[in-house]
């Protein structure tokens, strides 16, 4: 088949489920990543008619197009992604872009904590190339995609297996000059008003918290950034938009005194910064 066929038929299955605007942007980033992936070599000229067949039926059934193509494209590096990671996210991106812009002195450590796809620590470690990037998650297939990103990338960062609410984590050493973490924040509560897409098919380790305790990640961020960053050392988490000033207030209890809540985008209270002093 060719690019016009590709189009017209996805267009055609997903058009009564999903609407024409979706159904029409669905088809473009199909085509756009097949593209991308041609381009990297890890597909043929040709598409695969029996791939496609699954694929369509994967996308009329709400799969996120992400993890169809298997790709995502964050800090303008592609990134390999499946079930046992997040999306990268365009506000997580903003995170990045703000830590670059705001570090003057070029760091010698940064920790980045539930890693996932590798997607922060990555994209840190390629634009501060001589720093020791250290990144950390609970799940093992998680960091299986985030070598094999790290790897296809050319990006040096040491993948640890830890459980950050394990206040004793062992691989890491003080002074550390970043650490940036996107842990899970979402209330199992919300997920109701959630997107099928997401809530059916990423995986909801990095995804969800207990209502009764939706800051539990935080507490223990706060607390190994207070033991571990070293002077003027800066810790970034990304954040619900409905907890910013109450992850802000967690930093202030464990003793940081200069602590800032950054909106994204689209106006949503979403990153918390603290500064060691």
């Amino acid at each position: 088949m060719n690019f016009e066929e590709l189009r017209v038929r996805i267009f055609e299955k997903l058009h009564p489920l999903v609407g024409s605007n979706e159904a029409k942007a669905i088809a473009k980033r199909y085509i756009d990543d097949y593209l991308i992936l041609n381009r990297m070599g890890r597909v043929h000229d040709l598409i695969d008619n029996n791939k496609f067949e699954k694929d369509l039926l994967k996308l009329s059934l709400n799969y996120p197009i992400q993890y169809v193509t298997g790709i995502e494209v964050f800090m303008d590096h592609v990134f390999e992604v499946n079930e046992s990671v997040l999306i990268p996210r365009p506000e997580t991106e903003e995170l990045v872009r703000m830590i670059i812009a705001e570090t003057g002195v070029r760091p010698s450590k940064i920790l980045d904590l539930c890693t996932g796809s590798g997607c922060i620590a990555i994209s840190l470690s390629l634009f501060f190339k001589d720093a020791f990037v250290l990144a950390t998650d609970i799940s093992s297939r998680a960091l299986e995609t985030a070598n094999k990103n790290a790897k296809i990338l050319g990006a040096k960062v040491d993948f640890r297996l830890e459980d950050l609410l394990n206040s004793n984590v062992r691989s890491i050493t003080s002074p550390i000059d970043i650490i940036v973490s996107n842990p899970p924040y979402i209330p199992f509560s919300e997920s109701a008003l959630m997107d099928s897409a997401v809530k059916d098919y990423e995986p909801k380790n990095a995804l969800f918290v207990d209502d009764k305790d939706p800051l539990i990640f935080y507490r223990s961020i706060a607390r190994l950034a207070k033991s571990h960053l070293g002077f003027k050392g800066r810790c970034y988490t990304e954040v619900n938009k409905s907890f910013a000033n109450n992850v802000k207030d967690i930093f202030y209890e464990f003793g940081f005194k200069n602590v800032v809540v950054t909106r994204d985008m689209s106006g949503n209270e979403r990153f918390v910064k603290a500064i060691q002093e």
